[in-house]
Order: structure tokens, then sequence, then C-alpha cells
């Protein structure tokens, strides 16, 4: 479910006299509709997916658009212009202007932040990639503009679910002063300037959202989708499990091992899901067996989509007992 108000075009306010705002909805049942005063139904647009994010573009009834499926676009009014799609789900839509002569804003492309960690801006009227930076392989929470460091140019501030915030500062280019670039804020760290790309001549319909052979390779490490677990032992805990994964958090883990547990297993639902997680392990006799450990991660907390990870660990027969020595 997502809401966004436009401002109404020329057009709009000679056909709806009484409309002050545009509103537009977007609904879990794949639905866009764009409403003028208090009922009356501008436009009905069916789109492919759950609509998550709506961002107005404060230009002719423009507004963008962000599906479940990884679809992203512009619509004018009930016209699409573009739209491309990943097979990363956007995580946050902004409408960001990179351009700026003294006080003066130019017009408002839109900024995307994915669950990869890839954040852009794309021309609203064409979907052309101006900027593109990697910052990490966590997902955005959130993109914003604003005069940080005292300056009239607008920063592009990204956080991701981690707590990291990068900014990116327009900065005038030698070739044309006229033109600008974002560039790394000096109060941030720096980004590497291969993932920054400015425009290109590529067709826009259905352009790929990321260079996939490059950042796919960045995301997909040695230990990517790799369940990391230890056995330990305390003397006031007994035996337990350390449970880590490289990337979302875990939400609930289930442990089976024949001839310990039941059919159902050993559940544990952390109050808190986290990267990392220490499971105390009952064991009700002496036995020496092999513990299969599912883990359910998500994104985030609220994730609707999860990842199933699974691991074996060896459990010896007097696990529950620690050398002290003699």
């Amino acid at each position: 479910m997502a809401l966004e108000s436009l401002k109404p075009s020329a057009e709009g306010l000679q056909q709806h006299q009484f409309a002050t705002s545009v509103l537009v909805c977007g609904t879990d049942d794949y639905q866009i509709r764009i409403l003028a005063g208090e009922a009356e139904v501008i436009a009905d647009i069916t789109e492919a997916d759950a609509v998550c994010h709506l961002v107005s573009l404060d230009h002719r009834n423009r507004f963008g658009y962000g599906l479940a499926n990884g679809t992203v676009g512009v619509y004018e009014g009930a016209k699409r212009l573009w739209r491309v799609r990943s097979r990363h789900a956007p995580s946050c839509l902004l409408a960001f202007a990179p351009h700026a002569e003294g006080n003066n804003r130019s017009r408002m492309e839109l900024a995307i932040g994915w669950m990869n960690g890839l954040v852009e801006i794309r021309e609203q009227s064409n979907g052309q990639v101006i900027f593109k930076s990697r910052v990490g392989p966590d997902p955005l929470a959130g993109v914003v503009a604003m005069d940080y460091i005292g300056c009239p140019l607008p920063v592009l501030m990204t956080i991701d679910i981690e707590g990291r915030v990068h900014a990116w500062m327009p900065q005038p280019t030698q070739e044309t002063p006229e033109q600008e670039s974002l560039q790394p804020s000096r109060r941030e760290p720096m980004e590497s300037n291969d993932t920054e790309q400015l425009g290109s001549d590529v067709p826009v319909d259905d352009l790929p959202v990321l260079d996939e052979t490059k950042t796919k390779n960045d995301a997909a490490g040695p230990d990517a989708g790799v369940l990391a677990a230890d056995l330990v032992v305390d003397s006031a805990k007994g035996a337990a499990l350390r449970l880590a994964v490289p990337t979302g958090v875990i939400q609930k883990v289930v442990i089976t091992a024949e001839g310990l547990y039941g059919a159902d297993g050993h559940v544990v639902s952390p109050q808190a899901p986290a990267k990392q997680l220490e499971v105390e392990l009952p064991i009700p006799r002496d036995v020496e067996t092999t513990l299969t450990v599912t883990c359910i991660t998500g994104v985030t907390k609220a994730s609707r989509e999860h990842t199933v990870l699974e691991a074996q660990i060896k459990l010896p027969r007097f696990a529950m007992y620690r050398y002290v020595g003699s």
C-alpha cells in the first residue's frame, strides 16, 4: 500500500476545478488509482504486482512507482513513460534534484534505493541512468536529500539496515560547467569511482537496473548464503549454538536431531532478530548425533520474503561436559 499527492497540471485544474491536489493510491491488489477531489477516479491502472512505493516528481503530474517484483517506472498521469525491472526489489524512492544553479533547483529526477545495496538516479522523462553507486551488500533502508553541510547544493544520503550512512554532493564537471555529477561527500566514506556512472546512450525500455556482471560478483562472495554454526559449552549455560548469517537477520531457528528431539524439533524465535544469535541447546541425555540447523532469515525484521539456510554439526556424546582439569 502506498499513497502520494500530486500538484495538478493546468489541464487538470481546468478539468477538475475544485481539485487542489491529486491523490495517487497504490494497493496490494496491483492497482494504481488516481483520485481528484473527494471521490472522483481519474484513472485506474493495473500493474503486474503489489505497489509498494509512490513518489511525486513535481512536474506535469508525473510520479514514480515501485512494485514488489522489482519493477520501477514513471507515469505522467495515466500514461507510462518508462519502466525497468530488476531481480531485486526497490526499498525506497525519492524525488531528487541532482543539478542546481544558485538557489534555483532543476526538475526532480527519480532516486532509487535497492534491496541489494545499490543507489541510482534516473531521469524522470526516459529512465536514463545518470548516477549509480553500490554502498554495500545490505539493503538500503532510506534515501533522503538535504542541505547537510551548509551549502546550497542538495546532498544525497542513504542509510542501510545496519545503520551505515553514505552521502554524495553534486559537483560541477570540468568539461561543462552547467552539468554536474554526484561526488562522495568529504564527511562520508569515499565510494569507488568505477561504480559511479553518468548517462549512457543505451535504449531505455526494459533497461537493466544494474550491471549484473559487476555487482553480482561483489554480492556473491565465498560466504554468501552460508550459515556459520559453532557448538560452545559454558559451565553456567550449558551447551549452545552460535549462529551467524552473512546478510539479513535470523528470524527463526529449527534444530532437529535423530534420537534427541521429537518430530517437531527444537524451535527458537528470537525476540530481536539479528545477524548473530546464540541458541541454548537442551540436551536431555548423552547421545552422539548430528544436529541439522535450519535458519529462516529475512532482509529485515518485517520482511515477508524469507531465505532458508541449513547447516549440520556433529554433537559429541558427552557434549554437556567440559574438562576443567585435574
